[in-house]
């Protein structure tokens, strides 16, 4: 028994190649005596939902395009710097709704309830970390590098 096969857009019969289907639904015969085989062919295509009669054109599938070209270098992106706990609250408080407490006079950057705030709210410390560099006194301090 003859059967016919598709594989991508070539069409097969007894697995040898009889035809190749075009971009614009066209059937491109390999060999023009294999044009004799036009009627079990789109008898085929039809069969197996590649072939509109009304239309008279077979559905081409698109190759798959390789993806050998590299993707490009990722560009470096230079972080920010932080020096100071001042600079550091600042940026902290534009991600947290609880206000920062305010800093003391006489406690400047040490000030306890500054140093609970940001223990409290680690996550955004640690959001902080990737996208900012510590310099200066702040980048000294070993609970926040």
């Amino acid at each position: 028994m003859t059967t016919y096969s598709t594989e991508g857009n070539t069409v097969f019969r007894d697995n040898s190649p009889l035809a190749e289907i075009q971009p614009d639904g066209s059937l491109h015969y390999l060999d023009d005596d294999f044009k004799r085989f036009a009627i079990p062919i789109t008898k085929h295509l039809e069969e197996v939902g590649r072939y509109n009669r009304e239309l008279g054109l077979a559905l081409y599938i698109l190759p798959e395009q390789k993806q050998d070209v590299p993707p490009p270098p990722a560009v470096p992106v230079e972080k920010r710097k932080l020096s100071t706990v001042r600079e550091l609250v600042r940026e902290m408080a534009a991600f947290i709704e609880e206000p920062p407490p305010p800093m003391s006079p006489l406690f400047g950057d040490e000030t306890p309830e500054i140093w609970t705030w940001i223990r409290n709210h680690a996550d955004v410390l640690d959001s902080i970390r990737l996208a900012f560099e510590f310099t200066g006194p702040l980048g000294k301090r070993k609970d926040v590098c």
